[in-house]
């Protein structure tokens, strides 16, 4: 990693006070968000929902170690230096908050042609832990969100292949993919109060994935 380290930019002035969505810029180079919530009570920073993809299919043996950097750049790296920035804010605010992070159901279990991916998931769970105990201290609760295989705009055109559709679906106990719209309550759950005394866990949204 080069350049220098991310920072929150100003938030914009608020309406009302009350739970909304707002966007935020942060600045990392080299590292892509695919998604990026945040949660704010008037113009402090309550909650931020982090979330990394990059994935190569790829059998070990033949794995680049470039391919290997990027991955673990984008997918966990990413998720530390955000997750910090994030909490340097809400730490600064002296009124606690609650970051999500997204990990995936493959921080549990490995799937072949995925060591990068399953292995920066798993440092992602990992990192989730050390967070949450560092962090509870300043009432910062870090939790992650482990979807199972889900239709987004990175997995839909492959899940477009009927085999491989039949052949994933035939895993998950709930006979579907997921949609985004599954996640959502779990991310709700995770940034309100109904979760104060949660932290350090991972909510699972697999459609019981896991259980077979």
């Amino acid at each position: 990693m080069t350049g220098s380290a991310p920072h929150l930019s100003p938030f914009p002035a608020s309406g009302e006070r009350g739970n909304s969505p707002r966007e935020i810029v942060l600045l990392l180079p080299k590292i892509v968000v695919t998604a990026l919530l945040v949660l704010a009570v008037g113009d402090m920073l309550a909650g931020v929902f982090l979330r990394y993809v990059m994935v190569a299919i790829t059998d070990f043996l033949d794995l680049d170690p470039a391919v290997w950097d990027r991955i673990i750049a984008v997918n966990l790296t990413g998720m530390f230096h955000l997750g910090q920035a994030a909490a340097r804010q809400m730490v600064r605010q002296g009124s606690g908050g609650s970051i999500i992070n997204v990990t995936s159901q493959l921080a549990e279990v490995a799937r072949p042609e995925r060591a990068a991916y399953v292995a920066s998931k798993g440092g992602g769970r990992s990192l989730t832990h050390a967070m949450a105990l560092e962090l509870a201290p300043h009432g910062i609760r870090v939790n992650a969100i482990a979807p199972g295989p889900t239709l987004t705009g990175l997995t839909r055109a492959g899940y477009a292949d009927p085999e491989r559709r039949r052949a994933t679906i035939a895993q998950i106990p709930l006979g579907r993919l997921g949609e985004p719209e599954d996640i959502v309550g779990a991310i709700l759950f995770l940034a309100s109060d109904e979760s104060r005394w949660v932290t350090g866990s991972t909510v699972t949204v697999d459609g019981g994935y896991l259980v077979i």
